[in-house]
């Protein structure tokens, strides 16, 4: 059950890096304890919420898994 998710978490934090970049990510990082959770800290970084991020990152997931899967 959980053998996907690490994978998955890997592939998220490339996507994220890929669209808003490394400085993005590290702001992220920075956020952490400024902002009261994960969602809060996505929405002050980037500007969406986690159901919009992990709504991005979801088709890129899919991509990869179905291109690798070939």
């Amino acid at each position: 059950a959980f053998e996907f998710s690490y994978s998955a978490g890997q592939v998220n934090w490339e996507f994220f890096i890929g669209k808003y970049g490394i400085n993005k990510y590290l702001e992220l990082l920075r956020n952490i304890p400024k902002t009261a959770n994960y969602n809060e800290n996505l929405k002050a970084t980037i500007g969406k919420d986690r159901e919009a991020f992990y709504q991005e990152a979801g088709e890129y997931l899919l991509k990869n898994w179905q291109r690798l899967s070939k």
